[in-house]
This record gives C-alpha cells, structure tokens and sequence, in this order.
C-alpha cells in the first residue's frame, strides 16, 4: 500500500505529501554506510559511498541556426 502512495504522490505532482522533502539547490551531496550504485547519463557512474551531485546550469551551448531569443538581427 506504501508503494502506491508513493506512486500517486509521483505522478500527481503533490508537493504537499510528508513522504517526500521537495526542495530547489544547485548541489547536493550524499552519503551512505552502505556503497551505492549510480548511473551517469546511462551508463555505470561507479558504487560510492558519498557522492556530490552538482547542476551546471547552461554549460553547453547547442548550435541549432537559430539565433537565442533577444539576439535577432
């Protein structure tokens, strides 16, 4: 029944729930007794023990031949 809970609470976007802390940062950083297992945009990222999870925000640029809003000549 938890699982369901958890589930629904997932799907439905609900911020409100005590199952979850819902938060914004720009890092976080974890740590466990145990050795986790992480993957990294697919593939194995390794089997840690703590691990620093960083955002970097617009650190690639995509050519698409379009100028970027507010740059049109």
């Amino acid at each position: 029944m938890e699982l369901q809970w958890l589930a629904n609470d997932l799907l439905t976007h609900n911020v409100e729930s005590n199952r979850f802390a819902y938060f914004r940062t720009s890092k976080i950083s974890f740590s466990s007794d145990d050795e986790v297992t992480w993957t990294l945009d697919g593939e194995f990222g390794g089997a840690l023990h703590n691990v620093q999870i960083t955002n970097c925000s617009r650190a690639i640029t995509f050519a698409t031949g379009k100028e970027p809003e507010g740059k049109e000549s």
